[in-house]
């Protein structure tokens, strides 16, 4: 498909709000992708297309999921606002035609990061939050700033805030961004010299 083709699914499914969002986030990752060295025409494409499947809800999501072997467990059914991610990646293949793995993977995991996330994957879903239209919110600009100095420590930090924002709402984290988190220190650890 074309940019232009892209951009026609978008409008037609998205509420602008949620199209500009897109953009934003394809802008920011564009940026660090160049600014870190991954690939910045997967970053375009990957931020451009991460919210693809946002306009799905409820059952309609859930089946979607199913239909595709999307394994679905309690943890996915209980935070189900973060599974456009996964269903994005599956449209993002099938309906937009990406083929590109390193881009649906990005798409897939940007809302609920896993363990040993790709430089892409992080770059998408930092940019998901420091995105530039993204409303201000506590910390939003010092992790900004980070990611443009220390992408790994910005990361770090966007995933701190949102699992403090989650308990202090009283609501379920996944154990997958857990251990997306905990993953920073196993890396710190792996970097300090033996004996």
């Amino acid at each position: 498909m074309t940019r232009k083709e892209y951009e026609g699914y978008l409008t037609a499914h998205l509420k602008p709000k949620r199209y500009k969002h897109c953009l934003g986030v394809e802008q920011c990752a564009v940026e660090l992708a160049r600014l870190w060295g991954a690939d910045a025409e997967k970053a375009s494409l990957a931020g451009l297309l991460h919210d693809c499947a946002k306009w799905m809800k409820g059952e309609t999501l859930i089946e979607y999921l199913r239909t595709h072997g999307y394994p679905l467990d309690a943890w996915d059914m209980s935070s189900q606002q973060t599974l456009h991610a996964p269903a994005g990646a599956y449209l993002a293949r099938e309906t937009l035609g990406v083929q590109d793995e390193e881009v649906l993977h990005a798409i897939a995991c940007h809302a609920v990061p896993g363990e040993n996330m790709g430089l892409l994957d992080i770059i998408i879903s930092l940019s998901d939050f420091i995105e530039p239209y993204r409303k201000e919110i506590p910390g939003l600009d010092e992790i900004r700033s980070l990611a443009r100095t220390d992408l790994r420590e910005a990361y770090h930090r966007y995933l701190g805030q949102m699992m403090g924002h989650l308990l202090q709402e009283d609501i379920l984290v996944h154990p997958r961004t857990l251990l997306s988190y905990n993953q920073y220190f196993l890396d710190k650890l792996a970097e300090r010299p033996s004996g």
